[in-house]
């Protein structure tokens, strides 16, 4: 089942949050306070709700799958909102790390080669 996610986004996060497939954001708009918004396209978003789903502390509930990761999502963004912090720093630490290369070979040595 192909879900719309732009439309499920605000639907089910009552418009506290907000995403836009072609322009490749995600804003999150607490109440009385400022849209805080994220440069993020469609894949890793589906992946971030998807993760923020499986590491979910709670029991299951009877909504779909979709529908429960974005209010948790939101419940995420709000209590680190409300913590004082920008909420979406998780995220754009992930979005940093995936961008970083992992492993740097150009300042290690070359291999030697055995010459028999």
């Amino acid at each position: 089942m192909e879900i719309d996610l732009e439309h499920e986004v605000s639907r089910v996060s009552a418009s506290l949050l907000a995403f836009d497939r072609l322009a490749h954001t995600l804003t999150f708009r607490p109440r009385g306070a400022k849209p805080v918004e994220i440069g993020v396209d469609e894949q890793t978003l589906r992946n971030w709700l998807q993760g923020t789903l499986l590491a979910a502390d709670q029991p299951a509930s009877h909504a779909f799958p979709h529908e429960r990761a974005i209010e948790l999502l939101v419940r995420r963004l709000q209590e680190l909102h409300e913590g004082g912090q920008d909420p979406f720093t998780p995220f754009r630490d992930r979005l940093r790390a995936a961008l970083t290369p992992s492993l740097d070979f150009s300042s290690r040595p070359r291999p030697v080669e055995l010459v028999s």
